[in-house]
């Protein structure tokens, strides 16, 4: 009797390792890819989360907790009830107050449904009681948090010196790839006091609204059309914006006439200009190497949605050191938080215990299997993570 024995079909994965070398081209490929893919990552302190939440604030001066809750509250929550993608409202009626909390669904873009919660509000305002103020629309972001913060110092600089600076330097950070925002924490502003005098007033027949509606109308900036001249348009601009104190002493208040010579009666004539700091809402003091804490103005950084923060931060740093040459010896840029340290931190302990897994993994098969196939395995574990 004659047996006929079909031949097995071989697999296609005798391919590859009938061709180790082309095997051994693609693995290496596929590992390239993924080291290029990794460094490409966002990297972040902690996940995103991305879940829109807009608290609508409402002050009913001089009502109770019902009033506040029929005359506003309700008419507020019944407009909102028809947003689109909308997840849930809670709200609460106090003394004066109406707070709504407006959630909507995760996979919403947090900037559409936020401006359509604001032009919700705004359609709505009409229909609430006369007294009431404008409701404000606050949006929370649960990824709201600074990166790094830098500190200014500067011995024997005045905080109004220190916030000039500081000024300075986050209108440069915030123009780096990645960065959303700067706060300024200790700062104070320059603020201007006219303080006239009445007796001087009197003597030149000048009142209070003359002043004001000479300052209002000096300190303008207003498109004025636009002329064609050889088929070519101009844009004209009125541009009396007051640059300086200077300007603002020497500003006109009323033409006069002094020994039948025309003159100008100006502002300091009848007023002491004064430039001033104004009072600090915040408080910023550094201290090194345990001495008495310091004046200094802090600017804390934040970064957009996505980005690598170790990347962001690195530009920053690159950036700060340029600008200490720059303001040399008098002033101090200090580095007083980095996000990005802790996250190094846990990137290098994550490769230290990866090369030690691999190596634990290879001695330990070496018990049963050769050096070469103890070192195929070991290594397929970085592989499939890096693929």
């Amino acid at each position: 009797m004659q047996t006929n024995l079909e031949k097995s079909k071989p697999s296609k994965l005798f391919f590859f390792i009938e061709r180790t070398r082309i095997t051994l081209l693609m693995i290496i490929g596929v590992v390239l890819f993924g080291i290029f893919a990794l460094g490409a990552l966002d990297i972040e302190s902690a996940p995103e989360i991305n879940q829109p939440v807009g608290i609508v604030q409402t002050v009913y001066p001089n009502s109770g907790p019902a009033d506040v809750e029929n005359s506003v509250t309700s008419v507020l929550e019944e407009e909102f009830s028809s947003l689109a993608q909308l997840k849930e409202i809670t709200s609460t009626s106090t003394n004066n107050l109406s707070t709504i909390v407006v959630t909507f669904d995760n996979r919403a873009e947090p900037k559409e449904v936020l401006d359509n919660l604001r032009t919700a509000v705004s359609n709505v305002s009409s229909r609430l009681p006369s007294d009431v103020e404008s409701p404000r629309v606050i949006e929370l972001d649960f990824n709201n948090q600074s990166i790094v913060t830098y500190s200014i110092a500067g011995a024997n600089k005045s905080t109004f010196e220190l916030s000039l600076i500081a000024d300075e330097v986050a209108k440069t950070i915030n123009r780096i790839s990645g960065v959303s925002k700067t706060e300024l924490v200790g700062e104070v502003e320059e603020k201007v006091n006219i303080i006239l005098d009445n007796a001087k007033m009197e003597t030149f027949g000048i009142g209070l609204n003359e002043v004001i509606n000479t300052l209002n109308a000096t300190n303008l900036n207003l498109p004025l059309g636009s002329i064609d001249k050889n088929s070519e348009e101009l844009n004209l601009r009125l541009t009396g914006r007051l640059q300086n104190i200077t300007d603002l002493a020497q500003l006109p208040i009323r033409s006069q006439s002094v020994n039948n010579t025309p003159s100008f009666l100006t502002l300091s004539d009848i007023a002491e200009i004064k430039v001033e700091a104004e009072q600090k809402k915040t408080e910023s003091l550094i201290s090194q190497n345990a001495s008495t804490p310091d004046n200094s103005v802090s600017i804390n950084v934040f970064k957009s949605r996505g980005g690598n923060i170790i990347n962001i931060v690195d530009s920053i740093d690159s950036k700060i050191a340029e600008i200490s040459e720059t303001l040399g010896s008098e002033y101090e840029i200090i580095k007083t938080n980095d996000n990005a340290i802790f996250i190094r931190n846990d990137i290098r302990t994550l490769s230290r215990n990866g090369i030690q897994t691999i190596i634990i993994i290879f001695f330990a098969l070496m018990l049963f299997l050769t050096a070469r196939e103890a070192f195929v395995a070991a290594i397929a574990i970085p592989t499939i993570f890096l693929s």
